[in-house]
């Protein structure tokens, strides 16, 4: 999942770069909003390992062991 939210956020990000429109401006940046909504789950179950347990709130997880 995260690569393609990073494929998506990054295509998304050169679509808005180059908007010729309100409108295309406001939907790449709502797909935007979906490639990073990939991303960031990921990003915290590839950190939450990385913490002692009594750490796992410090990294920003909240997962139950």
């Amino acid at each position: 999942m995260r690569p393609a939210g990073v494929a998506l956020f990054t295509l998304t990000s050169a679509v808005a770069a180059a908007a010729p429109s309100l409108g295309v401006l406001v939907a790449a940046r709502a797909f935007q909003a979906v490639g990073a909504a990939m991303i960031v789950p990921a990003s915290f179950g590839l950190l939450h390992p990385s913490f002692p347990k009594r750490q796992h709130t410090r990294c920003g997880t909240r997962a139950q062991d």
